[in-house]
């Protein structure tokens, strides 16, 4: 028990120990190799000389502090949206000349380049720097950077720029002017990111100083000076007349962005107004009768203005309800369906089921397995849905086809979309340097174009005979939405068969199965499940005596919804797992595309099952 205790009281002081050392060691300072590098400019001065010609020398004197490094060059950047030129660059380092090269990074040599912006000298140093503090003074001539004015002549420079990384802890700057004035012809002001401070003094008359600082990374800091006309011979500079008018076009840019953005947006309204929306019609109570002579796929184009999939495949269900078509499942997984005609002829009512049944069926005779539709139905969508537009034009529910009325404004957009994207190209350089405002202008044309295309989905308009039958089909469609309140009716019950298609066309079908299948409605006869016995009575499809079709044995009349329930969650029975299975194939198959190499597969839907 003893040597225990001993050996846990060692360890306990091996962990403390440990833990010191852990300790110490944070607060040890890092290997010199580890510490970072940064620069700090403790001083940036200039002597700036304004001279006889306009021009004007500068002479920048830096102080650099460097923690770190090494550092082995440093560079100095000169914009020129103020200026006609720069030149005469000399640099030295602690007042020893640098040479000036045409390229590469020879060290105590400096080189100049150029852009479109400004001029850049980078200067390398005679010695790599680190953990100390260097001196470098540089020369330069900028040319037509004077403000020439009859009241006076300007000087206005940014001598700290916003677009560095390192700080500046001090600034003066001495102008000297190209003769002696009275002080009191004299201005000058300062500017610290844009807003004027009082760190100017005029000296005499010939001298102006400026003190600032510090300066964090993004700080700016700007010195002006103005003195009687007459006295340099330059002349305006050219981006003066510009710069001069700068606020009068912002404010006009903003002022014209504004209008555009009012007119545009009241003018798009408008549009809708006059081209796009529905006549207004009374409002139609909740209907338990389907709308009379509006089948299936025309409701359903009717409430959205579309002609879907959905309606596709609605149009298939109804087709099947009128005895038209026969639906049954097969495979020995029970993965693919056949699709028998009963009896087409003259039970098609409309161009588009004539179509459908066409495309569908083709040279195959009078039956096709869903399989052989694969890949290959989906150039036929396009065709069966064209037809049923020209339906709801024939039916004078529309004026032109919705999908073209939808397209001509879609294609409209897309025009102005793109002339909003040539102007802000355009515009950009101008923008860039002088009314940096005139970029909302194509801004604005943006958002009218896609307030445009957006608007596009809204623009068909219906007939006032379309938006009667229209609110007559959306009070039928509330009715379904509400099923399960009317269901304890065998009337009701009855419906099913009839609901069906339109719950489909709605994007309800899923709930109406649901509700259905609770108060135990007799399943369609049109749909045969694979794995269920399924008994037909007088109308229904079966062989000549009328007896079973399926694996035998059950009989006592036609399954309900609710005795082929059983296999989802939610109350849903196999009509789910089958009919509402096959009703996701079929979309799914309509829809599916080659693919286009063995890595990609093929493209298709899905059918939900559900609302929405």
């Amino acid at each position: 028990m003893r040597a225990t205790i001993q050996l846990l009281w060692r360890r306990g002081w091996l962990a403390i120990l440990f833990a010191l050392t852990l300790m110490l060691i944070s607060v040890l300072p890092a290997p010199s190799h580890a510490q970072s590098r940064s620069v700090v400019v403790d001083r940036r001065d200039g002597v700036i000389t304004i001279q006889q010609n306009g021009d004007v020398e500068f002479v920048e004197t830096w102080q650099v502090r460097f923690s770190g490094g090494p550092f082995r060059f440093a560079f100095r950047e000169i914009p020129l949206n103020r200026a006609t030129g720069i030149g005469g660059w000399q640099v030295s380092e602690a007042g020893v000349p640098l040479q000036p090269a045409p390229s590469g990074e020879q060290p105590g040599t400096f080189v100049v380049t150029s852009s479109g912006s400004g001029e850049k000298v980078t200067w390398y140093f005679r010695n790599p720097a680190g953990n100390e503090t260097r001196t470098f003074t540089l020369r330069y001539v900028v040319a037509g950077a004077l403000r020439i004015y009859e009241g006076g002549d300007q000087f206005f420079w940014k001598f700290i720029e916003q677009d560095r990384e390192y700080q500046i802890r001090a600034a003066q700057v001495r102008v000297l002017l190209p003769q002696n004035f009275s002080q009191a012809d004299l201005l000058a002001g300062t500017y610290f990111n844009g807003q004027p401070v009082r760190n100017q003094e005029i000296i005499d008359g010939r001298t102006v100083l400026f003190t600032g600082g510090p300066f964090e990374p993004g700080d700016e800091w700007e010195v002006r000076v103005q003195f009687p006309h007459g006295v340099v011979t330059a002349t305006p500079p050219p981006w003066q007349m510009w710069d001069d008018l700068a606020p009068a076009l912002n404010l006009g840019a903003l002022a014209a962005a504004a209008l555009m953005l009012l007119g545009g947006g009241g003018g798009l309204y408008l549009l809708w107004d006059f081209l796009g929306k529905d006549p207004r019609v009374p409002a139609v109570a909740a209907t338990f009768d389907a709308p009379p002579d509006i089948p299936p796929a025309v409701a359903g184009t009717l409430i959205d203005e579309r002609a879907d999939l959905r309606d596709i495949i609605a149009t298939i269900v109804d087709m099947a309800r009128r005895g038209i078509l026969r639906i049954e499942e097969v495979g020995i997984s029970g993965k693919d369906y056949l699709f028998v005609i009963e009896n087409a002829d003259p039970s098609l009512r409309n161009a588009y089921e004539q179509v459908l049944i066409e495309r569908m069926f083709g040279l195959r005779g009078n039956s096709c397995e869903l399989s052989e539709l694969r890949e290959a139905f989906y150039v036929h969508v396009a065709d069966i849905q064209q037809a049923i537009y020209d339906d709801c034009v024939a039916r004078g529910l529309f004026p032109s086809n919705p999908h073209g009325t939808r397209m001509r404004y879609l294609g409209l957009g897309i025009l102005l979309l793109v002339i909003a994207v040539v102007c802000g190209a355009g515009t950009f350089v101008i923008a860039l340097g002088v009314v940096p405002a005139l970029l909302a202008i194509p801004v604005v044309l943006g958002m009218l174009a896609l307030a445009l295309l957006a608007l596009s989905n809204v623009m068909p308009r219906k007939t006032v005979k379309g938006a009667q039958q229209a609110a007559t089909v959306r009070a039928f469609k509330r009715y379904l939405e509400q099923i399960q309140k009317y269901l304890n009716t065998p009337e009701a019950k009855a419906r099913f068969d009839t609901y069906l298609p339109f719950a489909l066309a709605f994007g309800i079908e899923k709930k109406l199965v649901q509700d259905f299948a609770r108060v135990d409605t007799p399943a369609p006869g049109w749909y045969m499940p694979r794995h269920r016995p399924i008994i037909y009575t007088t109308g229904d499809f079966g062989d000549d005596s009328g007896g079973r079709i399926g694996n035998g044995g059950i009989g006592g009349g036609m399954p309900s919804l609710d005795t082929m329930a059983g296999d989802m969650a939610g109350g849903l029975n196999s009509m789910s797992a089958g009919l509402i299975s096959m009703l996701n194939e079929t979309s799914s198959t309509f829809v599916s595309t080659p693919a286009p190499d063995p890595s990609t597969s093929g493209g298709g839907g899905g059918w939900s099952g559900g609302g929405g």
